[in-house]
């Protein structure tokens, strides 16, 4: 069919002004949009694409300086770890979704010190290994 034959058959009512209906409200645009939201297509595609978007950081090799000034730390901590020490710790966390992490400072209480297995266990029963450490200041 061509353009004209609509015209003809609709020439009288194409330019009426929409009335609306008298038996129903007027809806809004966000509830009629509602009325379809059972039937998306990609259902968790929003959620995929923020987590896709959420950054994560690298782990920092640490220098050699560096460690060694944490190993001095973890050292003065095994010799107070009777009086329970309260520190300023910053740590890498490795995110559990994605590759990389995220960089923690926490002020703690070291209740337990294991050398053997390189962990320390926090006042909260958190537990990090020594090798996620960046930063102890005590407090």
């Amino acid at each position: 069919m061509n353009l004209n034959l609509y015209k003809q058959c609709y020439e009288d009512i194409l330019y009426f002004d929409y009335q609306g209906s008298v038996k129903h409200a007027h809806m809004s645009l966000y509830d009629r949009a509602a009325q379809f939201s059972p039937f998306a297509a990609l259902n968790g595609h929003e959620a995929a694409i923020l987590e896709t978007a959420r950054m994560t950081e690298e782990k920092v090799m640490l220098t050699e300086d560096r460690k060694a000034y944490i190993n001095e730390k973890l050292h003065f901590l095994k010799e107070h770890i009777h009086m329970k020490p309260f520190v300023d710790i910053t740590y890498f966390q490795k995110d559990e979704r994605k590759e990389g992490g995220s960089y923690i400072r926490k002020n703690v209480r070291i209740i337990k010190i294991d050398h053997d297995c390189h962990i320390l266990t926090f006042d909260d029963k958190t537990k990090l290994f020594f090798e996620d450490i960046i930063d102890i200041e005590f407090l």
